[in-house]
């Protein structure tokens, strides 16, 4: 579970730079790209963090955080839609971060960072 990431996003290139940038740093990176095949991964690969996208083409990421909650210990939710209302609900449902999108890389690291402490 130490040092490892599964990243949740259907932008490949977003999961591309996170994941270039965080395994610099040493960490362990998994991207998928559908919450299928976050269903499919999480337990097996055992990620310490996992940075969640919620508008995937297979559904809302906020109906997976409960159970991504279970095997992680930090989330980071992102989203193109930044309203009070997607904020709310990611934290009541289990989000440690919320990062609206376009974000700036070195937020993202930091907040990865702080929850690899």
């Amino acid at each position: 579970m130490e040092g490892k990431i599964l990243i949740i996003d259907d932008e490949v290139d977003i999961c591309t730079l996170l994941k270039l940038t965080l395994e610099k740093r040493g960490f362990t990176v998994l991207c998928v790209h559908t919450l299928r095949d976050a269903l499919v991964n999480a337990s097996a690969f055992e990620p310490a963090i996992v940075i969640l996208d919620i508008n995937l083409p297979d559904g809302n990421g906020l109906e997976m955080l409960g159970r991504l909650k279970r095997v992680s210990k930090g989330i980071i939710v992102i989203s193109a839609f930044d309203s009070v209302r997607e904020k709310t609900e990611a934290f009541i449902k289990g989000a440690t971060f919320f990062l609206a999108k376009p974000f700036r890389l070195p937020d993202a690291e930091n907040m990865v960072l702080q929850l690899a402490q």
